[in-house]
């Protein structure tokens, strides 16, 4: 069970994530005692400082540190949690150790030691390098992702502490070193002249069957054709009509939109690709979210969701909405979802 804080802050920010328990119960057929238990350990609150002020996180915009990811695909629904663990921790090197045995812990429970090696590697390239280094980390160094009783998990780390260059030097390294060189480099050499780096995962199972994950912004106008020539599937959303259903008549910047793409750790293919904007951009309350998936989900042949019915059972608010597809040409549609600020 998530303990009771005593830090009236961070107390907040919990009771806002804890929305989200019930929902994912519900959509999973749980009981919700192991949402809850499965939930204190991706956030490892069993040494949470409750006492001071709490620190940052980035995972919403209020600080709550969760959300539920559902994804909407061909095959049916999947469900799955992302928290910010130890970020009611102030003390940086603390909340880090925290973190990697929250880390720990959920490769445990989702069956996914064989992914050790990789996300250790990711740490090691891309996570602080020294303590003072680790100060540059200011809202924390790692998410975690992954489902209840299932396999599978997924870490995402903050690229955005170093500059432009660095950020895309130690990713064609890191990617050389695990696999095809003259794949990584030709991707790279696409990308880099238009992109920066903002974070990078890592999601899977094992070594084999995992995919290194590249988010990114454009600061610069793209090509028309730039993610349908490194990525042709792409071409399939292009047509859809979903970009233009998701945003309406709002007018989007350049810093709005994540790209990201998922690389094979093996293969050194490019497998799929999605286009994430965030919620509150597109200012999406229950009644406009729904009408926006089910157009989607229409769009592309995909099994609906009562999503109105579910954000106002729960209390819960769009927090960003995806679309991508893999490189067989199957689409998804991902929605993250937070507690209401209300």
């Amino acid at each position: 069970m998530i303990p009771s804080p005593v830090n009236t802050e961070f107390s907040n920010r919990l009771r806002r994530a804890s929305q989200i328990f019930p929902a994912y119960a519900y959509l999973e057929g749980i009981p919700i005692k192991k949402v809850q238990s499965f939930a204190g350990t991706l956030l490892d609150l069993s040494d949470a400082a409750f006492s001071g002020s709490p620190g940052c996180s980035g995972l919403n915009a209020d600080q709550a540190p969760v959300q539920l990811c559902i994804t909407l695909a061909p095959e049916g629904a999947r469900f799955r949690l992302i928290a910010d663990p130890a970020s009611d921790d102030v003390v940086h090197s603390h909340r880090y150790l925290r973190a990697k045995s929250a880390l720990r812990k959920t490769m445990e429970l989702t069956r996914t030691q064989g992914m050790g090696v990789l996300v250790e590697d990711l740490l090691t390239v891309f996570g602080p390098q020294s303590d003072s280094h680790l100060e540059s980390f200011t809202h924390g160094v790692f998410w975690l992702a992954a489902s209840v009783g299932e396999g599978g998990i997924a870490v995402y780390l903050d690229t955005s502490v170093y500059s432009i260059d660095t950020a895309w030097d130690k990713t064609e390294q890191w990617f050389c070193s695990i696999m095809e060189q003259k794949k990584v480099a030709a991707m790279i050499a696409t990308i880099r002249p238009y992109c920066w780096l903002s974070s990078l995962g890592v999601e899977g199972y094992d070594r084999y069957r995992s995919r290194l994950k590249l988010y990114i912004h454009a600061y610069k106008a793209l090509p028309a054709s730039f993610f349908g020539d490194l990525f042709p599937p792409l071409s399939i959303l292009g047509t859809s009509g979903c970009f233009r259903l998701i945003m309406g008549d709002v007018g989007l910047s350049p810093e709005d939109i994540f790209y990201n793409i998922g690389v094979h750790t093996v293969s050194g293919e490019i497998v799929d690709a999605k286009i994430d904007i965030p919620g509150t951009v597109l200012k999406l309350v229950p009644e406009k979210a729904e009408q926006v998936v089910d157009s989607c989900c229409k769009a592309l042949n995909i099994q609906r969701l009562p999503l109105n019915a579910l954000l106002k059972e729960y209390n819960l608010a769009v927090s960003f909405i995806g679309v991508g597809v893999n490189r067989d040409g199957e689409p998804r549609l991902n929605i993250y979802l937070k507690g209401n600020y209300e």
